[in-house]
């Protein structure tokens, strides 16, 4: 199994973010919020590689979870299942994950940054693809602590792919945070990434995301 090394542009943008932690100032007393929350996601992909697969879609599964205080944004996901042409296609495998720490900048804005791996699992070989990206994200509240929307833009800077060489890319999510109640947590969105690859054609995952779970905030 081959070793992926930590891509040059990783190192600078947490250090980036460590500074911007430390620089801005903290929230007033009595409004610090500390929030943690986990859920199980089923997500809805159409995936597209150009002038190789077409269009296939299919359902991926797994978790997703994270938590915010003070500044500060911890996000993570990972999801596994498999796509086809059509119902009677063959079905191709694929797995995602991905991790983000983020800065507030604004009540309604933050950067965040932090990898995101893909794996589709072809007749050929596997294209696995590791991407470092940076970008603005925020929650919009629309009925206090009971339902906000949420949004992320931005774009990969660093990254291996099959061809050991980092690309850009980019991509960006909408969506709508529901909690009925001080536990519960309902998260449905849409979320569009495309990848640029150095060798082989290009790929893109449109996801339409829907996680249950539990929101604890002290």
């Amino acid at each position: 199994m081959s070793r992926v090394s930590l891509p040059t542009g990783a190192l600078p943008t947490l250090l980036c973010l460590t500074v911007l932690t430390t620089a801005l100032p903290g929230r007033v007393a009595g409004q610090t919020e500390n929030r943690f929350f986990l859920g199980l996601s089923a997500a809805r992909t159409q995936l597209h590689i150009f002038e190789r697969l077409g269009d296939a879609g299919g359902f991926l599964y797994g978790v997703e979870g994270g938590g915010s205080f003070w500044r500060m944004r911890v996000r993570g996901e990972y999801r596994l299942g498999s796509v086809a042409p059509d119902p009677s296609g063959d079905h191709v495998d694929v797995s995602s994950a991905r991790a983000l720490l983020g800065v507030e900048l604004l009540p309604w804005m933050a950067i965040e940054g932090g990898p995101r791996y893909t794996a589709v699992r072809l007749t050929e070989g596997t294209r696995r693809v590791l991407r470092w990206r940076i970008g603005l994200a925020g929650d919009v509240p629309m009925i206090p602590r009971r339902m906000s929307g949420f949004y992320a833009a931005g774009g990969s800077f660093a990254g291996t792919d099959i061809g050991g060489v980092g690309v850009p890319g980019g991509g960006g999510e909408i969506g709508l945070e529901v909690m009925p109640n001080g536990s519960s947590w309902i998260r449905l969105g849409y979320r569009l990434d495309r990848e640029y690859l150095s060798a082989g054609p290009s790929q893109t995952f449109q996801t339409a995301f829907l996680t249950l779970g539990i929101s604890m905030t002290r």
